[in-house]
């Protein structure tokens, strides 16, 4: 039996907090890649609007994603935690501002929360936590970012209906 050294124990330390922040920023990644695939579905990619009507220039994105406190954030900042296997799961909104029309405010923003799940190092799962009948969404990373979102995005849309349904 080899006798493990300090160094040993600290290597271990480093490739298993490695694992962890890999697994973390694949699963940020796949968070940033269904935001965009919603703005494109949408025509909104890259499309901005004043937060405020007399504010001198647009800087508020049509599709956003927010912490699960509904606070902006950017992808890379979303906090995760870990289930018994080490992997992790990111709650977070996506948001989707409605109008009237481009000059009409103030907007209407629409947050949805989901819950994304890492699987493995080729697979994430998305859930609509908060909404009972929901099915989870499983995508395959290494899938097409155009196609691979497209239920993941219907079911967003079909969501924000029902919300706005009588």
């Amino acid at each position: 039996m080899t006798t493990l050294t300090y160094q040993d124990l600290c290597k271990q330390q480093q490739q298993y907090n490695n694992v962890l922040i890999e697994r973390r920023a694949t699963l940020r990644e796949q968070i940033r890649q269904l935001r965009v695939a919603l703005a494109m579905d949408l025509g909104l990619l890259e499309r901005t609007y004043k937060k405020q009507l007399n504010d001198p220039a647009p800087t508020e994105p049509y599709v956003k994603i927010t912490d699960c406190e509904g606070v902006p954030s950017d992808e890379h900042q979303l906090k995760a935690e870990y289930d018994c296997l080490h992997n992790p799961n990111i709650t977070f909104g996506l948001t989707l501002a409605l109008e009237e029309g481009p000059t009409t405010y103030p907007k209407k923003p629409v947050r949805l929360v989901i819950t994304a799940y890492y699987l493995s190092e080729n697979s994430v799962r998305f859930v609509f936590p908060n909404i009972d009948g929901t099915p989870s969404f499983g995508v395959r990373i290494d899938d097409d970012e155009q196609s691979k979102f497209t239920q993941v995005v219907e079911a967003y849309k079909q969501l924000v209906m029902k919300t706005f349904t009588i």
